[in-house]
């Protein structure tokens, strides 16, 4: 298996945000391609979130309205603002980046985010393909497996139990 899939990102579309918005607007921002967390100075958060919701192949956010299914939860890393380019676009502050010609991080429902899971072994069903699960359904899959207890996570052996031989 792996972590995450990729996305062929291409020069001509590279969104530059600073084009958008004054980065003096800014109190504070961190992240990189394909998705950026911003922290506006106090009067400039609505005209950020205005300006940045028309950029097309850009998705924009406030905090407390990021979809569920993105797990950022109301993590304080997520600052005030999130932005997240499209698939196979870029976003960033000032030139791109050139050598870059994939991505990750872009949203989970994009097919070219997932990745494959191939698994063998006496527990295992021989011969047999399951549907998607989520990536972190592995960890307690694996601790399942090796009969060792872990807290509780977001991963769940429920969603991929019925991959294992329970003779």
């Amino acid at each position: 298996t792996s972590d995450h899939g990729m996305c062929q990102i291409y020069p001509e579309r590279y969104i530059d945000i600073s084009k958008y918005i004054d980065i003096n607007w800014i109190e504070r921002r961190h992240g990189s391609n394909p998705v950026y967390f911003i922290k506006p100075k106090p009067k400039y958060a609505d005209t950020i979130y205005t300006l940045l919701s028309s950029v097309e192949n850009i998705r924009i956010w406030k905090n407390e309205n990021l979809p569920p299914r993105l797990n950022f939860g109301t993590h304080p890393r997520t600052l005030d603002i999130t932005i997240a380019a499209d698939s196979s676009w870029s976003i960033g502050f000032g030139k791109p980046n050139k050598r870059y010609l994939g991505a990750h991080g872009y949203d989970n429902k994009n097919k070219d985010m997932h990745t494959v899971f191939y698994a063998i072994g006496p527990d295992f069903k021989n011969g047999y393909t399951h549907s998607e699960f989520e990536v972190i359904d592995i960890y307690p899959l694996l601790a399942y497996l090796l009969n060792i207890e872990i807290p509780e996570v977001d991963g769940k052996i429920e969603r991929v139990e019925d991959m294992l031989d329970k003779r």
